[in-house]
């Protein structure tokens, strides 16, 4: 509405318009927002912005063919590797947590067998993560 209103007193000062009564301001009033949102309209759907045209072919395809398959053994020592390295200095509890985890285990399973709460199992893995993603 601003945008309108900055259009409408902008182009009135410049004597662009020739308004008799009431009717024709708001007739007038409508048709420079109507323009307004369909030039933004457009502008939002432009091919280069519009949701509906994002190809994800690529990435859909790299999933199929990376979720079925076992790592090799040189991407699984590097995965070890990394692991050791965001654990090191961090205690004996912790390095379960995380064996649990990755066996498939929800914090709550967790926290019950390891008889410690939920929330240390969260701040725990939040560690872990914050210092893979160091790494």
């Amino acid at each position: 509405m601003q945008s309108v209103f900055r259009t409408f007193f902008r182009r009135s000062s410049e004597d662009e318009f020739q308004i008799d009564d009431s009717g024709e301001l708001w007739h007038l009033l409508v048709a420079i927002t109507l323009r307004k949102t369909a030039m933004k309209a457009r502008y939002h759907s432009a091919d280069k912005r519009n949701v509906q045209v994002e190809h994800r072919g690529d990435v859909d395809a790299w999933l199929a063919s990376s979720a079925g398959r076992e790592p090799s053994p040189d991407e699984a020592a590097v995965l070890v590797d990394e692991i050791e390295k965001a654990l090191d200095g961090l205690p004996e509890a912790y390095c379960k947590m995380l064996a649990m985890r990755l066996e498939g285990c929800s914090p709550t399973e967790i926290s019950k067998e390891m008889n410690i709460s939920r929330q240390s199992v969260y701040r725990a893995l939040e560690l872990m993560q914050k210092r893979l993603k160091e790494e």
